[in-house]
Order: structure tokens, then sequence, then C-alpha cells
């Protein structure tokens, strides 16, 4: 269309502009498509939008009808139960001023228009097709998927007309704040397109925010293997025995604190004595003749101090957790050896199992994800000796030791720049405007 009238402001971080987001509105579909500039140096990892038709109810962000008590979705418009003033008890029901999202009741304008039935509003991916078969980029039609709590449910949920005929009492001029929420993988750019359920003259108040990567500050997040990791165990059943999962339907025990290991070096010029920790405690491991390799950096770990049970075969579980919640990750890698073996796990996805201990160090790639990470290493012992004998426990050690590195890229919040307003408590916040034709 000719006539379609498109709107930028800049996208920015600090006093820095670094993109633009443009929109425009076809009579059909609201266009919202944010776009980097510098893509060298930031690409876009989450956008999203706070649209409402009332600038107090945008500053309110929706929260008074966003308890986790009302009925139903609470990012679904007018279903709330309890919510102060803005919805009534009862879902679509005594809301006052607010149209209801139930067919029928005075909310929905005149009895020829009331719980009247139209395929192109009774379902999102109707209208959401529809929007896409009018555009040029049908690869970025809005889908529910891609939005946190599916919030676009208010299209079909909350009219009984298609997208080109709206009742000026059933349309959204009162509806709460409506939030859409997009992850991307440090991409460029990204266009919302929301079909267009609003009155013709709708003036609707837009917050675009976007988390952004920041390329040019690559950092490092380093682990090792540490007292008070938490470990279980040792347990004398095979955690492999009725599944390739060893976290499903087996007992581990209680959490404890890691120890460092004592390794197999003894003075034999001082009685060894039951309970005494034997062996000096060091980042070496193994005789001076025969030592596994070390990692470097690390300490050997382990449920004590020297080996429990050493005449049988054990298991034992090593967990550590590592948060990305404000990085996006680009890779991560880890340095490790077990004492007798070890099958490494990251975020329940298997890895690898290794049973080499005087083997060369090994080192695994894996990719983390933005937000908690989970580290779990499984390790084995191998049954040597006789129980009660000391000697024996001295040649059958366990440990394990590890060097974990993730490398990421800091996250940080751009803001379009439009209008300032204060909201409350909250800081300053930029919104811009669409009027719906």
């Amino acid at each position: 269309m000719s006539d379609i009238i498109k709107e930028q402001v800049n996208l920015t971080l600090g006093n820095k502009i670094i993109g633009t987001v443009c929109y425009w509105n076809d009579c059909e579909c609201l266009h919202i498509k944010y776009n980097i500039t510098d893509f060298s140096s930031y690409g876009l990892v989450q956008t999203s939008l706070n649209i409402s038709s009332s600038l107090g109810k945008l500053c309110q962000e929706g929260k008074l009808c966003r308890k986790p008590n009302c009925c139903g979705s609470y990012a679904t418009i007018h279903n709330s139960n309890n919510c102060g003033n803005n919805c009534g008890n009862n879902c679509g029901n005594n809301c006052g001023n607010n149209c209801g999202n139930k067919c029928g009741n005075k909310c929905c304008g005149s009895s020829s228009h009331s719980c009247k039935k139209n395929k192109s509003s009774s379902s999102l991916s109707s209208i959401s097709s529809f929007c896409s078969k009018n555009s040029k980029d049908s690869s970025s039609s809005f889908s529910s998927k891609n939005s946190k709590d599916s919030s676009s449910s208010f299209c079909s949920k909350d009219s009984s007309s298609s997208a080109s005929s709206c009742n000026k009492e059933c349309c959204h001029r009162e509806q709460k704040p409506i939030e859409f929420i997009n992850s991307h993988d440090n991409i460029s750019c990204y266009e919302y397109k929301i079909p267009n359920k609003w009155c013709k003259g709708t003036k609707l108040y837009i917050i675009a925010k976007a988390k952004v990567t920041d390329l040019t500050n690559k950092q490092t997040l380093a682990l090792t293997s540490q007292i008070g990791d938490n470990v279980r165990g040792p347990i004398s059943t095979n955690p492999y025995a009725s599944s390739t999962n060893p976290f499903v339907g087996v007992n581990w025990g209680p959490v404890k604190s890691a120890v460092q290991a004592r390794n197999w070096y003894a003075n034999p010029a001082n009685p060894i004595l039951p309970g005494q920790s034997i062996g000096p405690i060091s980042n070496r491991w193994g005789y001076n003749d025969r030592s596994p390799p070390d990692v470097p950096n690390a300490i050997w770990i382990s449920t004590a101090q020297n080996t429990e049970q050493w005449w049988i075969q054990t298991w034992r579980r090593f967990t550590k957790t590592f948060n990305l919640c404000n990085g996006y990750p680009i890779a991560g890698t880890i340095t490790i050896n077990a004492d007798d073996q070890y099958n490494l796990y990251i975020n329940n996805i298997f890895i690898v199992t290794y049973a080499n201990i005087f083997g060369p160090l090994q080192t695994y790639t894996f990719k983390p994800k933005i937000g908690q990470n989970i580290l779990d290493i499984v390790t084995k012992n191998i049954a040597s000796g006789v129980e009660g004998n000391l000697a024996d426990q001295i040649l059958n050690p366990n440990g394990l030791t590890y060097n974990l590195n993730v490398d990421y890229y800091p996250l940080k919040e751009a803001i379009a720049a439009g209008v300032k307003v204060s909201c409350g408590k909250s800081c300053p916040r930029s919104y811009f405007t669409i009027t719906i034709c």
C-alpha cells in the first residue's frame, strides 16, 4: 500500500544509538521491526513489546491483573479474578467499564453483533496466517509459540468480529497492557506482525525493549573442582543397571560437601591406623613413578579424604550449577580426569565416558545455554583389595579433578527512544505511539 507511513525511533543503549525500531500499520496488521545497525558490535537475543491503549495502564504494565490466582492465564485480556477494579470476580462478567471476554454480556454491543462466530477470529493461527499472507516476509509472521504466555490470544478470545470489522463497544480500547517476548539467536533484525484488532482511531502506546549482546567484550567464566562442591554417594548399586540415565530412579543418597582427596603417596615410616588420613594433601595424584595427569589449577575432590569401601565397586555423582543470566554463551570447554572412570553430562545431555586415568588429559567442548546450566559427573571406583586392609586402601584411591571454562558475551538492555514517562517507582521509560487506521 503506497499510503502506508513508516516511522522509526532509535534503539539506544545508554546514550549510544545501536539501531532502530521501525513501525507501521497497514490496517490489517501492526508491524514493529527491530534493526541493529552495528551488527559487528551488537546482536539481538531478546525483543519485547508492551502495548496498551492507555498510557496509565502501560506504566503499570498490567500488574493489577497479573496475579497467579486470576482466572486462566495471567496474560489473557480481561481474564482475571480479584484483580482490583479492573476485572470482576468472574471471568468475563462484572467488568464495569471494561469489556469482558464472554460473548453475550452487555459489553459486547448490539444483539446483532453478540455471539457471532467468525472463522477468521476463532483461532490465533488463522489470524497469524492472515497476516503473513499479506506480508512479504511470511517467515517472521507472529506466532504464539514465540510469545511468552501466548499473550496475543486476545485477538481471538476478546472479539467476535473479523480483523477487518470492529465493533466500537467491544474492541480493545480498555485492554490491559499486552506483552510479547521473543528469544533470538544473536540476530541483526526481527519483525513483529500483530493482527490489528483495535478500533479505528485507537492510539496505542508502545514500549519496545531489547536485550543485546556486547560482541566487543568477550568474557570467560572459569570454574574448577573445589572443596564444598555438591557430591552424592558412594553407592554400590550400578546406576546404569536398568537405564542409560543414571539420574532417574537411582537413590544417590543425600547431598554432601566434597573434600580434598588425599593422594596415593603415604609415608611408610608412620604407622597406618584405622581412621587416619593417609597421604599428604597435594594437587598431585599418584606415586612419584606412576602419576595420572593432573588438571592445571584444580584439586582432586571426593566424598572423603581416603576411599570408603575400596574393596567393592562404588559410584559417586558430582554436581555443579552455573548461571549465565546476564550473558550470551559462545562455547564451553571442560578438562577432566577421574579415578578410575567418569561419565560427563551437561544439562542432562550425555557428553562422553572415559576410563583411562593414566591416559592423556581429555578436553571436551559443549554449548551452554542462557540461564542455569548443570554439570554432572558420575565417577566409578573399581574394587581392589580386602576389607580392613588399610594398605589396600592406600592403593585404591578415588577422586575427580576438572577445569571448566565458558566464553560469553555480556547482555545489555536497549530501549526504543521515544517520549519519556516516569512510571511510579520504576525508572523513566520511553514509549512511542501508533494510531490505528
